[in-house]
């Protein structure tokens, strides 16, 4: 496992709201929303700049620390992601 410095990602275990990504949670039925094009399209949604002011006001977020960051030093937060793929990536 790859460890992510995103504000919808929990940095311990990788856990991430499926809310965040568009999908409806599995409640033992499947959903017309949860097809492989929308669960693709939304995954790529969720790793895109714009989806990050959302997640400030959404209960999707999982690291409070990275979502502080973003609101607040941008760069920063942009610098912090950049090495952290450097450093978990490889």
């Amino acid at each position: 496992m790859t460890s992510i410095y995103h504000p919808g990602v929990d940095p311990k275990n990788g856990s991430a709201d499926p809310s965040s990504f568009g999908l409806t949670v599995y409640t033992g039925k499947g959903t017309e929303n949860n097809t492989i094009r929308n669960v693709l399209e939304n995954a790529v949604i969720f790793f895109t700049a714009a989806l990050y002011s959302k997640l400030k006001e959404k209960p999707g977020v999982r690291n409070k620390k990275a979502k502080e960051q973003l609101e607040h030093d941008a760069r920063g937060f942009e610098e912090t992601a950049l090495r952290w793929t450097y450093q978990y990536a490889r």
